[in-house]
């Protein structure tokens, strides 16, 4: 492809806004479209980041500017019929995590994208970080030994974007937030998941912030899942904390095995310490996960590369619905 890659952005909210910054800054790529329903939102977000081409519907934004790509940004429950039209019009689409609500809505997604051609990218933006192919690179290496015990703790107050809790619009926790490791994990490992238990309640309840959502979802959850590698991963997460509990909320991850172990926290900083007592540490402090998200999906528009696909969103997708189905029926299920 020659010539400068024609961007729209669909969605003005903090993660659009993200997305909007990193392409402003990518010098093969130009802004033709700034898409937000909102209208006082999109006139901020224009004035904001500088852009004058302003839509509040993504199908005039298309069918008038003619993007090579789009960044999808918007809540979890429009990214199939705004990725498969833009896929149907030509368009390259990166939409951001979790793919969809539904097999079926990420089935039609990734169909779409075949039957047109077209590239569809899943923002899972933590694996694009050098960090990340460190530690990566520890755990082929052997350094902790195999197989592992992965274990992820993540306790937050009510999300500032309160629509993150109901449950057929973003799906809580378990599909906006576990999606990131449930796709790291897999990778990480070089597997497969292939049972999953778990158990979950919501807190968020009686909180007045979420007091307007028809359905909210499970905010609270603990799982343990095995790997055909036979490593294991434990998650548990909250959501549902108080407002005024919020500089209490605290992450971590560990990975432990025979020979030693990896611990932090994947956003920040991890570090390895083996049997004979070496240490090493990698840190993500500073990086711009997005930047190196954009960067490779114009690689692969431009000369083919890998990317992560609409197949790694539907794998990380099953095992979240899996998961779901363990936690509402009490029973271990088999993926």
């Amino acid at each position: 492809m020659l010539g400068k890659l024609r961007v729209g952005v669909i969605g003005a909210g903090d993660m659009g806004m993200r997305h909007l910054r990193v392409w402003q800054n990518v010098p093969e790529a130009e802004i033709v479209a700034l898409v937000e329903g909102v209208p006082e939102r999109l006139e901020a977000a224009g004035r904001e980041a500088g852009v004058t081409a302003l839509f509040t519907d993504y199908k005039t934004a298309i069918n008038e500017t003619r993007p090579d790509v789009v960044s999808v940004c918007l809540p979890t429950s429009f990214h199939a019929p705004v990725s498969i039209y833009a896929l149907e019009h030509g368009v390259h689409v990166l939409c951001e995590k979790p793919i969809a609500l539904t097999l079926q809505d990420a089935e039609a997604m990734e169909e779409a994208a075949l039957k047109n051609g077209k590239l569809l990218s899943i923002g899972f933006m933590l694996r694009y970080s050098a960090a990340f192919a460190r530690l990566k690179e520890w755990i082929k290496e052997g350094r902790i030994g195999r197989p592992i015990l992965a274990i992820s703790e993540n306790f937050m107050d009510i999300r500032p974007k309160v629509v993150m809790h109901a449950k057929n619009i973003n799906g809580g926790p378990i599909l906006d937030y576990w999606c990131h490791d449930f796709d790291l994990w897999r990778w990480l490992f070089e597997s497969d998941p292939y049972q999953v238990a778990g158990y979950g309640m919501t807190f968020a309840g009686n909180k007045p912030e979420v007091a307007g959502l028809e359905e909210l979802a499970i905010d609270t959850a603990g799982v343990v899942i095995n790997y055909y590698s036979g490593d294991i991963a434990q998650f548990s997460t909250s959501w549902g904390l108080p407002r005024s509990l919020a500089a209490y909320g605290f992450s971590s991850d560990k990975f432990v095995g025979p020979d030693g172990l990896i611990f932090g926290d994947i956003r920040k900083e991890l570090t390895l310490v083996q049997a004979d007592g070496t240490t090493e540490s990698i840190s993500n402090a500073g990086i711009n996960w997005w930047q190196d998200e954009i960067l490779a999906f114009v690689r692969a528009i431009r000369e083919g590369s890998s990317y992560i696909g609409a197949d790694d969103g539907i794998a990380a997708l099953k095992l979240s619905l899996a998961t779901l189905q363990a936690i509402e029926s009490g029973k271990t299920i088999t993926l």
